[in-house]
């Protein structure tokens, strides 16, 4: 198969004008969504009680050159973005959702979300648990070009939680 074309750096493309309308109606759809009563199960009474500020940039990992239309989904809000001309979505008002499931053990004061990354030509991506706080977070995604159309591989991350929080759990626990 064919590596899709990418621009050279730094040269600036126009958007077609359908596009941006596109984009600028889906990042104000997704304010409604963060806004509305989540269903996750797990996380505090299925709603986020908190927000944080998102960007997430996409990266071909053989030149790190930035992948343009890339999406960027974040499942617990049934959210979709895409990525600019230089990689980069839109700064996304993301749901801090604390994970109860960790109640019993050690309370957490951070919330977690997943993140599928994907485009046509590469291999998907799946980041587990990106820990989120008050603090406005950027995340850069690699993309490894696919080998084949039939190709159905994918990058599978787990992120650590915070690590004071971990270190806690260890001497709360450690005997």
């Amino acid at each position: 198969t064919e590596t899709p074309e990418l621009s050279p750096r730094g040269k600036r493309e126009r958007l077609p004008l359908i596009t941006a309308i596109l984009l600028f109606a889906a990042a104000a759809a997704n304010v409604a969504v963060i806004t509305a009563i989540l269903s996750a199960p797990g996380y505090a009474g299925g709603k986020a009680e908190r927000v944080t500020s998102l960007r997430v940039t996409v990266r071909n990992a053989a030149d790190y050159a930035p992948i343009h239309n890339a999406t960027v989904c974040i499942p617990e809000i049934n959210s979709y973005f895409y990525t600019d001309t230089e990689g980069k979505t839109v700064q996304i008002e993301a749901p801090i959702l604390v994970n109860r499931s960790f109640d019993r053990i050690k309370p957490r004061d951070f919330g977690d979300i997943t993140l599928l990354v994907y485009k046509d030509g590469y291999i998907d991506y799946i980041i587990f648990y990106v820990m989120l706080t008050e603090a406005p977070r950027e995340i850069t995604i690699t993309l490894y070009p696919s080998r084949s159309a039939e190709d159905n591989s994918y990058h599978t991350i787990i992120e650590s939680p915070d690590s004071a929080w971990a270190a806690e759990v260890i001497d709360k626990y450690k005997k």
